[in-house]
């Protein structure tokens, strides 16, 4: 595994940004109903790998997974339960501890969040992928110079826009800073194109995607962050910040009818179905697009919150990490499943 494109285009991962869902809904999959024992023949004993997740748009890709990996390996199954989107996995992975139901292996965010879970989580320094993967993408989950977390995989958002809608009116630049957005957007709206599908309905399209892009933009991210919690620093009157209400407002003016109450699926429907031409989402929308709209022709734009062009870069980082829960019965099993070229 080699966690590649921390570089340049990491200039927008704020150090607080934390795990989102991208999609909707919860579910119970037990990965191996169906599935015939048609691997080597299993010589331990039966043993259940509960997985607790947050992915919703590869809830069935990692059930296929499991299914191989019982193939191989008869005595193991697994139980996989996807929370995500408008629900909250934070709260329904303390539940599942509350309750008694400990998962084997589940998501953490890393940074602050490993702090919170850091009392049940297994050291994994020892495993052999550490060795491939960058120093940065381990970052979030390294604490006092133990791993212990593996990065899910890369992520980026930005404002995704419809090349046809685009073309249609007649736009040829693409816009780099908030003042060509905005100059995008009013010439969409003149031919009567719907500039933005907004979704901040759901709060972390807001309250972490959007508004990591101007904690990002500080001088010194970690050194804004320290000052925020020490007061000696504040957001009001933080240019960034005034900039980006600037990016806030233009959204809303130029956005569908009722931004803050639009969910995630309204939000990518409108944008896939043709009725929006710019919506502010990720890579992980694509699996969705593509399910409305297969011949959708699609790219990325930069969220700017300035008429600095040379910031014209995407927010792309590890979003996510599997965790082993240390008090799992079947950890060494766990370690050896986070071991598969699949699952990483």
């Amino acid at each position: 595994m080699k966690m590649k494109g921390l570089s340049l285009l990491a200039l927008l991962l704020s150090f607080m940004l934390v795990l989102a869902a991208c999609s909707s809904g919860t579910s119970t999959e037990n990965s191996n109903e169906g599935t015939e024992n048609e691997g080597t023949e299993g010589s331990g004993e039966e043993v259940t790998i509960d997985i607790f997740q947050f992915k919703v748009e590869i809830a069935e890709q990692l059930k296929a997974l499991a299914e191989e990996y019982t193939k191989e390996n008869p005595n193991v199954k697994f139980n996989i339960q996807t929370v995500g989107g408008g629900a909250d996995y934070g709260a329904a992975l303390k539940t599942q501890f509350a309750s008694g139901n400990e998962p084997d292996i589940f998501n953490n965010g890393g940074f602050q969040e490993a702090q919170t879970w850091l009392d049940k989580l297994e050291d994994l320094s020892d495993q052999p992928w550490v060795a491939d993967a960058y120093e940065s993408a381990l970052e979030p989950m390294t604490v006092d110079g133990k791993v212990y977390g593996q990065p899910l995989n890369l992520e980026g958002y930005g404002f995704i826009y419809n090349k046809d809608l685009f073309e249609q009116a007649g736009i040829t630049e693409l816009p780099k800073t908030l003042s060509e957005l905005e100059e995008v957007a009013k010439t969409l709206e003149s031919n009567e194109i719907t500039p933005f599908s907004v979704g901040y309905g759901e709060w972390w399209v807001l309250g972490i995607h959007l508004l990591n892009i101007p904690f990002a933009h500080q001088d010194n991210p970690d050194e804004f962050i320290a000052g925020l919690n020490d007061g000696s620093a504040e957001i009001p009157g933080n240019e960034k910040f005034e900039n980006f209400m600037n990016l806030f407002d233009l959204t809303i003016k130029y956005g569908n009818d009722n931004p803050l109450t639009t969910d995630y699926n309204t939000q990518v429907t409108q944008f896939a179905a043709g009725q929006t031409a710019m919506m502010q989402q990720g890579n992980w929308t694509q699996g969705m697009i593509e399910e409305i709209n297969p011949e959708m022709n699609m790219g990325f734009l930069p969220i700017p919150i300035s008429d600095d062009a040379s910031n014209d870069k995407l927010a792309v980082g590890v979003p996510n990490n599997w965790v082993v829960n240390k008090n799992s019965a079947d950890k060494e099993e766990d370690k050896k499943i986070l071991e598969l070229d699949g699952f990483i």
